[in-house]
């Protein structure tokens, strides 16, 4: 049984540490000159026919509705476009990652690599960019290692999880960063991509504002806009009750030390659940959460 548990687990971690797959700068003009796989999904394809491809998308997209893309979903992938400047910035990830995550990420890159690109001239404008300080950039915000979770290990809150599925007090869970950032999840994947969108939907169109206004400011402070932003937005509470009379449970739960720091939970119960006893429930476990935290 415990054998059992732990390849679960194992599973699970493996599948929501591999959602980003890639991250690509282009020019304008169509030419790659940084590219940085995080999984071996897109490894094999051919950097320069995947550059064309993502910057036809792009230009394609813009000719047809007169606006840029920003999201959009092919097959099993999503892939996140954000222009800035001259380059035109990419983030390729599975479906289940949230929109406004991969925006975020975009945000924070491109604002940090046109820094960067500055000291580096204009004498470099068509070369590849091998850099082990970009790639530290990339690294540390695609992969999340910036968020107060990842210094600490987050093996408490899985455990704590497990040991609640165990009990048979829930049948499922999951926890996010207020942008979508998936750190944990037990939910069958249908639910938890409809719980992502249900985040970008209370987000979407004031998340619009501040990327326009970003654009004319030009100034970082728009990443805590946009978590202040969703952090109000979002209720505390979020019900809703499946057609199989399951229920799902969802809140904000905020870091004991780091208030501006906060992340969701999303809690499914058994359709035998009362309604007041799963809320009694989920208070009880985000209390518990915030002491992990």
């Amino acid at each position: 049984m415990k054998m059992a548990i732990k390849k679960k687990e194992k599973s699970l971690t493996a599948q929501y540490s591999s959602q980003v797959h890639s991250f690509f700068i282009l020019l304008n003009t169509g030419i790659c000159i940084y590219s940085r796989d995080f999984t071996k999904r897109l490894k094999k394809v051919d950097t320069y026919l995947l550059s064309a491809l993502l910057s036809a998308l792009f230009s394609f997209s813009k000719e047809i509705t007169s606006k840029q893309l920003d999201v959009i979903e092919m097959f099993d992938l999503k892939l996140a476009f954000k222009r800035k400047s001259k380059f035109i910035f990419v983030i390729i990830s599975d479906e289940t990652v949230s929109q406004i995550f991969l925006l975020d990420c975009l945000e924070r890159i491109s604002s940090h690599f046109l820094y960067f690109y500055e000291k580096l001239g204009s004498s470099r404008d068509y070369e590849v960019i091998k850099d082990k300080k970009v790639d530290l950039i990339v690294d540390s915000i695609a992969k999340g290692l910036i968020d107060p979770l990842f210094y600490r290990s987050p093996q408490k809150i899985k455990n704590y999880f497990k040991n609640l599925i165990m009990d048979n007090e829930i049948i499922g869970a999951a926890m996010l960063s207020i942008t979508g950032r998936i750190y944990y999840s037990s939910l069958p994947k249908k639910i938890l991509i409809n719980s992502l969108k249900e985040l970008e939907n209370i987000s979407k169109e004031v998340l619009n504002e501040v990327y326009e206004v970003y654009e004319v400011l030009e100034k970082r402070r728009s990443v805590k806009t946009i978590r202040e932003i969703i952090k109000r937005g979002y209720p505390k509470v979020s019900i809703s009750v499946l057609k199989n009379g399951q229920k799902i449970f969802s809140k904000q739960v905020s870091h004991k030390k780091l208030l501006s720091r906060n992340y969701i939970i999303i809690i499914l119960y058994d359709s035998k659940v009362k309604l007041g006893i799963a809320e009694l429930s989920l208070m009880k476990i985000a209390k518990n959460i915030k002491k992990l935290l």
